[in-house]
């Protein structure tokens, strides 16, 4: 049986796996909106997996109030709902995937939307990730999967010991199709949903809406967002 988590209205953040935290988003929706964002805690380092837009900072400020500041900033893709709020934490490695680091360093326009949203931010990222790649942050492994389609920057991250896999805009639930933006291509986008179908999950957690929190769910999002890709349902 399918079944999603709605955690829309509620911006209270909450323990979703030991060390694992979600801070959801989605305030000030359609005008300014923030994805929302993912904190893994282990023993040696902290990361914070898409800030989000400013709307977030007030979340942010209060999640970290008294915790261990993060590490590392990971950011799922080059889109201001889920970057600009980065500016927060002038001391972490911000991180993302060379296509992304390329547009957010030349504060691309057409390519990170901040402009059209009247967002700004100041961060470099100055980490470029690769496919495969895995940060161990003591007791917790994430694994960096290189996911294009909706923008050439995107990229999802896998912990797999625990089944969790962070999506950011790649697959939602329940599972639509995303819109391909700027630099994006369908033909990507279905090769990187297809990579992602043959990961074990117990866990999607998606930029935006719902949360997929069991397996069934999860391999029904997997199967339900491809046959939408390929042009099958």
């Amino acid at each position: 049986m399918t079944n999603y988590t709605n955690i829309a209205g509620d911006m209270t953040p909450r323990e979703l796996l030991a060390g694992l935290w979600i801070l959801p988003g989605e305030d000030g929706w359609p005008s300014k909106f923030s994805s929302h964002s993912y904190v893994f805690e282990g023993a040696e380092q902290t990361i914070l997996v898409d800030p989000g837009c400013s709307t977030h900072e007030a979340v942010l400020r209060h999640f970290f109030e008294g915790r261990r500041a993060p590490d590392m900033i990971i950011v799922t893709h080059e889109h201001w709902d889920h970057v600009c709020a980065a500016d927060y934490f002038p001391h972490a490695v911000k991180a993302a995937s060379p296509a992304a680091v390329s547009a957010l360093n030349e504060q691309d326009p057409a390519r990170v939307g901040h402009v059209r949203r009247g967002e700004s931010y100041m961060s470099t990222f100055d980490r470029t990730l690769h496919d495969k790649e895995v940060f161990n942050l003591g007791g917790v492994s994430l694994e960096v999967i290189l996911t294009p389609g909706h923008s050439a920057g995107s990229l999802c991250l896998y912990e797999r010991e625990r089944g969790v896999l962070v999506t950011g805009d790649t697959l939602f639930c329940p599972p639509y199709f995303s819109v391909i933006a700027e630099g994006g291509s369908r033909g990507e986008h279905v090769k990187s949903l297809e990579k992602l179908a043959e990961l074990e999950c117990r866990m999607i957690l998606p930029g935006h809406g719902k949360l997929a929190l069991d397996v069934s769910t999860c391999q029904d999002t997997m199967q339900a967002s491809l046959g939408r890709g390929r042009g099958e349902l």
